[in-house]
């Protein structure tokens, strides 16, 4: 199977895998659900999911993210055109959601406001910031290869938003790869077809903006790769088809020196986003300060609260909640001498 799509459903320990192309057969494009998890005896296991409601029609090349707060997947675009056979002339706009906190249920999302146009190719990250999907670039109806970029705002209610960044914006492309760096608050996009090897950022702190990256290195073929955020090591895996993995490290200063250069307050990243349970903060304390690290929810009333003292440079601390958190956007800020700075996590079950 190809060109489906997968999200990992943390509340269930879970892959969950929807569409593809067989690429031969009767029905060589498909809309079946399988899952990838541990069975009753605990033994990892492949079975074929049956969900109620209306599924999407049978898909390749369509996008999916995983919305933590609502415990659902989140389907989008993708076309019924088999790989390299005949037949299907199907692009599709459409967004399909599937509810995975009790019995599976697909459900469409009505047409209503702006809207995207239908796309196959492009690529779907969730960012946890700004409890959205971005939706990047992609090949069109009309075979036009893309390179806009749209929100879909998850809450209160589902609403599409197209962004316009500012920066001269990446070639248009599709089988392109995209993840989000939630620790500089940014989606980083690699390769795909209609493009070099190249890696493009675009921040999602404030005003969107696009920025190409020149890593070191020998980079990899620029199509048929799939990749993940490794938040631990602070750094992007790639999967090649060939089989190869390729990782794009990150940097980040692990101190500065008493006197070295003025550092400002601020909160470098917050992991895992989305979180299950205990929340890893990465900040920057100017030299000779401390301050005061919260956890907030949306009403403003402390859950969690620790002083942080130190030299001045970069640091982590856990952040532990004194009961399990329900789900939904939480805010970690830090606090010195009258200065503020936050950063938005989600709490998923």
């Amino acid at each position: 199977m190809g060109d489906h799509s997968a999200i990992y459903d943390a509340d269930y320990d879970r892959m969950v895998v929807f569409g593809g192309d067989h690429v031969y057969g009767a029905n060589p494009v498909t809309d079946e659900l399988w899952v990838f998890g541990v069975d009753a005896n605990s033994q990892w296991t492949w079975s074929l999911l049956d969900a109620a409601g209306t599924p999407p029609s049978p898909r390749r090349s369509h996008s999916a993210i995983y919305d933590p707060i609502a415990h659902r997947m989140i389907v989008f675009g993708g076309t019924d055109k088999p790989w390299l056979l005949s037949g299907g002339n199907t692009t599709f706009d459409d967004v399909f959601l599937l509810s995975l906190g009790g019995p599976p249920t697909w459900s469409a999302v009505p047409h209503a406001g702006p809207w995207p146009a239908p796309r196959s190719g492009h690529t779907a990250v969730y960012d946890p910031t700004g409890d959205r999907m971005i939706v990047f670039g992609g090949r069109g109806a009309d075979g036009t290869l893309l390179n806009d970029v749209w929100a879909l705002e998850l809450r209160p209610q589902l609403q599409w938003v197209q962004l316009s960044p500012t920066g001269p914006p990446p070639p248009e492309r599709e089988g392109h790869t995209s993840i989000v760096d939630d620790s500089r608050q940014r989606m980083v996009v690699f390769g795909g077809t209609g493009s070099a090897a190249d890696v493009w950022s675009l921040s999602l702190n404030g005003p969107p903006a696009w920025s190409q990256l020149a890593p070191d290195g020998t980079p990899p073929g620029s199509g048929n790769n799939a990749a993940v955020c490794d938040f631990g090591d602070d750094r992007m895996m790639l999967f090649h088809g060939t089989g190869e993995v390729w990782l794009l490290q990150w940097s980040f200063p692990l101190a500065v020196e008493n006197g070295a250069r003025d550092v400002a307050l601020r909160i470098d990243g917050v992991s895992p986003n989305p979180s299950l349970g205990p929340i890893d903060v990465r900040y920057t304390l100017p030299a000779g300060r401390g301050g005061l690290l919260e956890l907030l929810d949306v009403s403003g009333r402390c859950i969690a609260r620790r002083a942080v003292l130190g030299a001045g440079g970069v640091h982590s601390e856990y952040l532990e909640t004194p009961h399990a958190l329900a789900p939904g956007i939480y805010l970690v800020r830090i606090s010195s001498r009258g200065e503020v700075a936050t950063r938005r996590v989600a709490v998923t079950r």
